[in-house]
């Protein structure tokens, strides 16, 4: 997913990141606060239907609310795990695009430190074929092939020169 993506598509990533960063903790307290409030549920209903077993009484309603409310926490429990799971998948996904952009600032260095070598290998290509610059771009439009013949032809000359 994250192999092609354009910039609009980072800041928009990003700006998720930061709000789901900051409802992360939020979300994880109240998760725990739903678990402890549905093992407190529980407890009150084992001892509600020990007391039941021990004394048949008219104790039926107040366990079907404590089900009822029960049944509501665990929904609210596997909501909210599924919420922290899609959270948890998004910041991995966050972790790999802030490695990505990392290795792209890496990428944009070396891409500036080829240009300038780039630029500076015609200054030394011109000077060793004695042409203008003009000439190497225009050779440089023809064909790098074009160039390497010339500069071949060049060298040759010069030998042929030197040997007379």
């Amino acid at each position: 997913m994250l192999n092609h993506i354009t910039t609009n598509q980072c800041r928009m990533l990003l700006q998720e990141a930061n709000f789901i960063k900051k409802q992360y903790p939020k979300r994880i307290k109240e998760f725990q606060e739903i678990l402890k409030e549905d093992r407190s549920l529980i407890e009150m209903s084992v001892d509600i239907s020990a007391k039941i077993s021990t004394n048949t009484g008219g104790h039926t309603g107040e366990i079907k609310d404590l089900e009822n409310e029960r049944i509501k926490n665990q929904i609210l429990i596997r909501n909210l795990k599924t919420e922290i799971l899609y959270m948890d998948n998004r910041l991995l996904q966050i972790k790999i695009l802030e490695n990505m952009m990392i290795r792209l600032k890496s990428m944009q260095v070396q891409c500036i430190e080829q240009t300038y070598f780039e630029r500076k290998k015609p200054l030394q290509i011109c000077q060793k074929l004695y042409i203008s610059r003009s000439a190497y771009y225009r050779y440089l439009n023809k064909g790098i092939e074009e160039l390497t013949k010339l500069y071949n032809q060049n060298i040759v000359s010069d030998a042929e020169n030197e040997e007379k």
